[in-house]
């Protein structure tokens, strides 16, 4: 039986994956979130990449989201899972506000970790220029939702430090993120603006062992605010053995 690993990617937590890892416990398929930026020795990109590679057996389905995306690429270019499933992340770019952050992080990483307190944080992903242009009714994204999956483990200095550590080495680890050795599934919220469909089908483009799975009316913030559509479409994908995945 094909167990799932789902990936956050920094600054969510692994409340982002809560209602998924239900969905796919109820479908058959045994789940865990894997939180990396608290478990991997090192946070920066590559390390993340070891430690979850470690995680990866022949029935892994590594589903990985947002900044975890290339994360996952190099991890299952070292260790190749049974499916390996990208979703609305820099498989090509980073989104700009990503990238703003990124500058920010080989910067001025002291101002950005003090940015990064929860207070200043929460108020500014809670806005309406924040995490609620992440999904489709805005009322999903509210303060408590918002301090549960991004901004309640930055309370801690140490979690902050990390992520801006991440964050500086993110923008060199899409660049090198290696072609995925085994099936891949490109599940893309169609309407994510920060991340649109041309970006998924420009890897479509470059990486041959990729297919897209559509997402519709789907944001960056699905895996809240729609957590049962991308356990509900990757199940039936998932290959019971062998190399592919359409």
């Amino acid at each position: 039986m094909a167990s799932v690993l789902l990936v956050p990617g920094p600054p969510f937590g692994a409340a982002l994956w809560e209602g998924a890892r239900r969905r796919f416990a109820d479908l058959g398929h045994p789940a865990e979130v894997v939180d990396l930026l608290d478990e991997a020795p090192e946070p920066t990109p590559g390390g993340l990449a070891r430690a979850l590679a470690a995680r990866i057996d022949e029935d892994t389905v590594l589903v990985a989201h947002y900044t975890a995306v290339p994360v996952a690429m190099a991890a299952a270019a070292a260790r190749p899972p049974r499916l390996l499933v990208l979703s609305n992340g820099p498989v090509e770019r980073l989104d700009p506000l990503t990238r703003a952050a990124c500058a920010a992080a080989r910067r001025a990483p002291r101002a950005l970790a003090a940015a990064l307190r929860p207070g200043p944080a929460t108020a500014l992903l809670a806005s309406s220029a924040g995490l609620r242009r992440a999904v489709v009714n805005p009322y999903v994204m509210d303060r408590d939702t918002v301090v549960a999956i991004a901004t309640g483990a930055l309370a801690r200095r140490e979690r902050r430090a990390r992520l801006v550590a991440f964050l500086a080495g993110l923008p060199e680890a899409v660049e090198r993120a290696p072609e995925p050795p085994g099936p891949t599934l490109l599940a893309w919220g169609a309407a994510d603006p920060l991340h649109p469909v041309r970006d998924a089908d420009a890897a479509l483009a470059r990486l041959p062992r990729c297919a897209r799975l559509d997402l519709p009316g789907a944001r960056l913030g699905h895996p809240v605010e729609q957590p049962w559509a991308l356990p509900d479409r990757v199940s039936p994908r998932i290959p019971r053995r062998g190399p592919t995945a359409t």
